[in-house]
């Protein structure tokens, strides 16, 4: 039974997995671009320009045996985005935020502050517009 109940367990984590690592960030001067890697919407993408974006929070996920550092992004057309550090691109597209939104934490501050300690819930805003 203990057996079964793993493997379940592991196959819905990995399912997981694959759907995010289905997805590929970018930044650039126009916004953030969330692209479909793999699936029939391969190709397919998503601008959030830098001038919707109202709010950025950064949070991690207990995955039970690690946490994952995500970020939620809010619009000013009420949509709701969530990037996770899984997603290829990750690094380079939060590590650009503070550059195309200047009154953003750097991402260093921010992850260190909501990465420690493990396991603990320690949200962050990263940019609110004014």
């Amino acid at each position: 039974m203990f057996d079964r109940l793993t493997q379940m367990v592991v196959r819905r984590l990995q399912k997981g997995r694959r759907q995010r690592n289905s997805l590929r960030l970018s930044a650039d001067a126009s916004g953030i671009a969330v692209e479909v890697t793999t699936g029939e919407a391969k190709g397919e993408a998503r601008i959030i320009l830098w001038s919707q974006i109202d709010r950025i929070a950064a949070f991690k996920r207990d995955l039970y045996g690690r946490d994952l550092v995500c970020a939620l992004i809010e619009t000013s057309d009420r949509n709701v985005f969530e990037l996770d550090e899984e997603m290829a691109g990750w690094a380079q597209t939060v590590n650009s935020l503070h550059t195309y939104l200047p009154s953003a934490t750097p991402f260093p501050e921010w992850f260190l502050a909501v990465a420690f300690p493990a396991f603990k819930e320690s949200p962050a805003i990263v940019f609110k517009r004014a």
